[in-house]
């Protein structure tokens, strides 16, 4: 991934776009020849799946979407959301929260997974 886009503070670009999309696909390729992250090869590439099948790179849908990478989306999205970027300043744990119980209503999520871990969130706040 080239670091001018994971550093771009304006809208990205189509091409742009579609390389960032690609990064769970590299991320995997990267990953194959360590035999200590074999398990954890589904997760690298599907951690961007949705439970409604409109996520990427396979367009996998409900279960079909590896438990562990549920789990990983679920805390990557998390903490993407509570943490600065260079096209945005962080959300307060509270609006991340929110934004993701809308998605949850949309279709994002595992519900049942999504929810425990709202749970889990708001017993810490």
């Amino acid at each position: 991934m080239r670091e001018d886009i994971l550093h771009k503070s304006k809208p990205l670009h189509k091409e742009e776009l579609e390389q960032i999309r690609r990064h769970p696909v590299i991320g995997e390729e990267i990953c194959k020849s360590l035999s200590s992250l074999k398990m954890v090869l589904p997760a690298i590439r599907h951690h961007h799946e949705r439970w409604d099948g409109n996520g990427f790179p396979d367009g996998l849908n409900g279960e079909e979407i590896p438990l562990m990478a549920r789990v990983v989306g679920i805390v990557d999205t998390f903490d993407a959301m509570v943490t600065n970027r260079p096209y945005r300043n962080c959300l307060a744990r509270e609006d991340a929260i929110r934004i993701m119980k809308a998605e949850m209503l949309s279709g994002q999520w595992d519900p049942y997974l999504i929810g425990e871990f709202i749970k889990m969130m708001e017993r810490e706040a």
